[in-house]
């Protein structure tokens, strides 16, 4: 058997210890690295070498100044850690952001920002913002003093890599096939911009010659022969684990301190966390020893978000007529007895509330949630409305994530309570209500 978890483990204050715990099923079940389980790839996949060696040129001098509050003392990803970020921003403690720079990435509109009504006061800041993308988005249209048009899947040359993690199974080739006006891909602005502020990291002069450089991390070929390819399988072997293809020592094993599946983690109490897997109730929950029972009389109801419509890409595509005729507004789907209880019908424009905000979505009745649970979609922001602030193309009508706070996220220092928070719903008459 394999399993395979996204979004839905990672966005929660404990998605760690699920992490870990659905990994302890795997190996105690024999799933892993096996056929039909769940599969490893060699340390060196493809593209992680380049981002790995950039870390390294990071001046050790600035590595102390990495934005982590002392609570988040497992955090060991090498930028920011979101929440201390967060705070930064809105404190210039321990110092002042001067700039942003946002790459194809739409965070006002209900994506990664909890509370994003207060990231955008934090960004304003800055002295300077920079937005690149193919369109003009609330986040650009609320932050940026310049902004970057970017080339779409047509026209530009890349490499397509489907994974799980760092498991690359295949690579195909993306070829430019028209030109339009003068906007460049991410790798060409990197490349631009990489060049200006550490040339010796960046000794190339085309995306093609960046793609090849990757691609001889691991093979004795270039883009122009993936072009040729067009896809590329990588070859597999299971059973690594036990001929010594895991460890950079080449011993036997796993790659983890131990050399085994640690079952109990070796390094968790390093840093004050639990060995094994823990359950942790959510901060705004039914259950929660935190909140008092006013507050959870008042909200009734469970709030989950993040499940996809399959013609949006979080906020994504909600400009092309011919993907939102399919799904023109936001919807919340009710179990038909709980919007039965609210007097709430098929098509009802509904407020959906709890102690951080309120959004209006559109009601969507189907037995497929649970009774006790309501779910909203995210990323909605409407291209059609006025772009200019305060309206910013309608960002905040139907903003679920105004509705998830954003500093609960355990020691571990990952996922806030985006799938589990408590709300009450009431009918309305429109989306402005």
């Amino acid at each position: 058997s394999s399993i395979m978890w996204g979004l839905a483990i990672d966005t929660a204050q404990n998605g760690v210890q699920a992490g870990h715990a659905l990994l302890d099923l795997a190996a105690l079940c024999g799933y892993l690295d096996v056929p039909g389980g769940i599969t490893l790839a060699l340390p060196s996949s493809f593209m992680g070498k380049w981002r790995f060696d950039c870390y390294q040129m990071v001046d050790p001098e600035v590595w102390p100044k990495q934005l982590k509050e002392p609570q988040y003392k497992g955090y060991s990803y090498p930028g920011s850690q979101p929440d201390s970020l967060f705070n930064t921003l809105l404190s210039d403690e321990p110092y002042p952001l001067k700039m942003t720079w946002f790459m194809g990435t739409n965070p006002l509109a209900n994506t990664t920002y909890a509370e994003p009504k207060r990231w955008m006061e934090g960004h304003l800041k800055a002295y300077f913002n920079v937005v690149q993308d193919c369109f003009m988005t609330p986040t650009a249209m609320a932050l940026c003093d310049l902004f970057l048009p970017l080339t779409t899947t047509a026209e530009h040359d890349g490499v397509v890599l489907p994974h799980f993690g760092r498991n690359t199974h295949f690579l195909g080739a993306m070829n430019k096939a028209v030109e339009v006006g003068d906007c460049k891909s991410d790798i060409e602005i990197l490349i631009w911009l990489g060049k200006r502020l550490n040339p010796d990291a960046w000794p190339w002069d085309t995306a093609a010659e960046f793609f090849t450089a990757q691609i001889q991390t691991q093979y004795d070929w270039t883009f122009e022969d993936l072009r040729e390819e067009v896809v590329h399988q990588q070859p597999f072997e299971y059973y690594k684990y036990e001929k010594g293809l895991l460890r950079p020592d080449g011993e036997p094993g796993f790659n983890t301190t131990t050399g085994k599946v640690e079952l109990t983690s070796s390094i968790y109490p390093s840093f004050d966390e639990d060995a094994a897997p823990y359950f942790q109730e959510p901060y705004l929950s039914p259950f929660s020893d935190v909140i008092d029972q006013e507050t959870k009389d008042a909200y009734p109801l469970i709030l989950t978000t993040g499940g996809r419509s399959i013609v949006f890409f979080h906020s994504e595509h909600r400009q092309v007529p011919t993907l939102r005729q399919f799904n023109p507004d936001p919807i919340i789907q009710i179990h038909p007895d709980t919007a039965a209880e609210y007097g709430i019908e098929e098509g009802d424009w509904v407020a959906i509330e709890n102690p951080n905000g309120r959004a209006v979505e559109k009601a969507h009745l189907t037995t497929i949630v649970d009774p006790r649970v309501v779910h909203a979609q995210h990323g909605w922001w409407f291209p059609e409305q006025d772009g200019e602030a305060p309206n910013l193309f309608g960002v905040w009508k139907a903003g679920i994530n105004t509705m998830i706070e954003n500093n609960h996220t355990g020691i571990m220092g990952y996922g806030a309570n985006y799938k589990s928070s408590i709300c009450q719903i009431t009918k309305v008459s429109s989306l402005d209500d």
